[in-house]
C-alpha cells in the first residue's frame, strides 16, 4: 500500500476557479480527488451544526455509530453535510463500501473524537482505501478558518485560489446553485439581489486578502491567481505541483468528460484553462459596479499582487498578450 502523505487543500472564495484547480490536481498520479467538504463555514450550516442537530455527544458510542452510518449512507441533503464530498459519486468512489465504513468507525472509536480527528480519519481512510498516497480536497474550511486548518494538518499544503473581484462578483450574480435560485423565487427583487451579491463579494474579497496577508510567508501556503492559471496553465501548474510535491503530467490540463463544467458567466463548457473566457465578465458588469468594486478592492488586489491594468489576461489582442507574458517571464 502507498504511504499516506498529508493532504493538499484548496481554499478560497467561491467562484474563483478552486473546483477547477482541484479537479486538475486530482489527475496527478497517486492523488485522490475529493469534492468540496464545507467542514467549517461561517456563512452556512456546517459539520458542527450536523453534529449538534443530528448526532449529539460523540463521547457516546451510539452517537458515534449514528454519525458514521449517516455519513456513509445515501440520503437527501442534510443541513451541515451538503457539500458534494458527502454525496454518493462526489469524488469518493467507495463511500458506500461496508469495509471502509467499518475502518472509519474503528479509527474514530479509539480517537479523541474531536472535529480535527474526524476530518483526519475520513481523509486518510478514504485515500488509502482507494489505493492513493494523498488526496486533494476543496473547501474543507472557509478562508477565515485557515488557522485551524494549519493547526489540524501542520504538514498539509494549502493552495489559496483568488481571482479578479469583479469576475467573482459577476459569477456570483449568476451562480446556478445560489443566486439564480433566488432570482427565480423572487423575480421582482432581482435588482436588489444582484447589488447584495456584489456587495457580499467585496466584503469577502477584502476579508480573504487580509487572511492572505497573515499567511503569505507560511512555507505550506501558496496563493494562485486564476488569471495566471489561464494565461500560462502549464507553467503555473508546474509551479503548483512543485509546491505540493506531486507529479506534473501534461494530461492534467485536460478535464475528463465527467468533470466538464459550465461557466456561470458564459454558460460555455470548460474542458481546460481558457484565457479567452477569463474576461467575459466585462460583458455583464455595469460601469458603476466596475468602478465600485475596483475602488473598494484596490488595496486588497494589491495584497494579492494583482494589477488588473497590466495583467496579460486583459490584453486586447493575442499578440499583445504574448508580449506581456514574455515580459513577465523575463522578470
Amino acid at each position: 500500500m502507498n504511504t499516506y502523505e498529508p493532504p493538499i487543500f484548496v481554499v478560497g472564495l467561491p467562484r474563483t476557479g478552486s473546483t477547477f484547480l482541484e479537479n486538475i490536481l486530482g489527475k496527478s498520479p497517486g492523488v485522490l480527488e475529493l469534492a468540496e467538504v464545507l467542514y467549517l463555514s461561517p456563512w452556512r450550516r456546517d459539520f458542527r451544526y450536523f453534529l449538534r442537530t443530528r448526532v449529539g455527544d460523540l463521547s457516546e458510542d451510539e452517537n458515534l455509530k449514528r454519525m458514521v452510518d449517516i455519513v456513509f449512507s445515501e440520503h437527501e441533503p442534510i443541513p451541515g453535510i451538503t457539500g458534494s464530498f458527502w454525496r454518493m459519486g462526489g469524488g469518493i468512489r467507495a463511500i458506500g463500501e461496508i469495509e471502509l465504513r467499518n475502518r472509519v468507525f474503528h479509527a474514530m472509536e479509539v480517537s479523541d473524537r474531536s472535529l480535527p480527528s474526524i476530518l483526519r480519519i475520513l481523509l486518510r481512510e478514504i485515500t488509502e482505501f482507494n489505493g492513493c498516497r494523498r488526496c486533494s480536497v476543496a473547501f474543507p474550511v472557509y478562508i477565515n478558518h485557515l488557522n485551524e486548518l494549519f493547526d489540524w494538518f501542520p504538514q498539509a499544503k494549502v493552495i489559496h485560489m483568488t481571482r479578479d473581484p469583479r469576475a467573482i462578483a459577476m459569477s456570483k450574480t449568476n451562480d446556478p446553485g445560489g443566486t439564480a435560485i433566488y432570482n427565480q423565487k423572487f423575480p421582482y427583487l432581482k435588482y436588489f439581489i444582484r447589488k447584495a451579491m456584489v456587495a457580499f463579494v467585496v466584503v469577502q474579497y477584502v476579508w480573504a486578502s487580509r487572511v492572505h496577508a497573515v499567511f503569505r510567508n507560511h512555507p505550506n501556503y501558496l496563493v494562485v491567481r486564476y488569471e495566471d492559471l489561464v494565461v500560462e496553465p502549464a507553467q503555473t501548474l508546474r509551479h503548483i505541483c512543485r509546491f505540493a510535491g506531486i507529479e506534473f503530467t501534461n494530461d492534467m490540463l485536460e478535464q475528463p468528460e465527467n468533470r466538464i463544467s459550465r461557466s456561470s458567466i458564459t454558460g460555455e463548457l470548460r474542458t481546460k484553462a481558457d484565457v479567452t473566457v477569463a474576461s467575459k465578465w466585462k460583458n455583464m458588469i455595469t460601469p458603476l459596479e466596475d468602478f465600485a468594486v475596483t475602488w473598494l478592492c484596490k488595496g486588497s488586489m494589491a495584497r494579492f499582487d494583482f494589477d488588473p491594468k497590466s495583467h496579460p489576461v486583459y490584453a486586447n489582442t493575442s499578440q499583445t498578450r504574448e508580449q506581456v507574458v514574455a515580459g513577465l517571464r523575463k522578470t
